[in-house]
């Protein structure tokens, strides 16, 4: 049987999504999380991995609630699984004791420890 009805009208359906200005709330985290991205790739080029996963993180963060397919989710993704494959920066920098969620961290106290994701 020939199904391409069904492939055309999900083009179509998709073809309207792709084309579909951004809101306010998506071109502002559009543009921060790509800004965090380059600052990823920058600190990734320079051997920085830490530094590099924070951004990341923080390009993830800016994105976080909206509910629009975005491009730079797919690139902080893949630039995380080449430099932190294991997840073991992301879980120290998580960590309540250790990394960006001290209590002597500049991202505030340990109470904050699951905002960095969920802002």
């Amino acid at each position: 049987m020939h199904h391409t009805g069904t492939r055309q009208s999900a083009r179509r359906t998709n073809d309207k999504q792709r084309f579909k200005p951004f809101s306010p709330d998506e071109a502002r985290a559009k543009w921060r999380s790509e800004h965090c991205l380059a600052e990823a790739q920058f600190h990734a080029a320079a051997f920085d991995s830490e530094t590099a996963v924070r951004c990341c993180m923080a390009a993830l963060r800016h994105t976080y609630g909206i509910p629009r397919y975005l491009m730079v989710r797919d690139r902080v993704d893949d630039l995380l699984a080449r430099i932190d494959p294991l997840r073991m920066i992301r879980e120290r920098l998580l960590a309540p004791e250790k990394g960006c969620m001290s209590q002597n961290s500049r991202f505030g106290s340990v109470e904050t420890r699951y905002a960095i994701l969920s802002d």
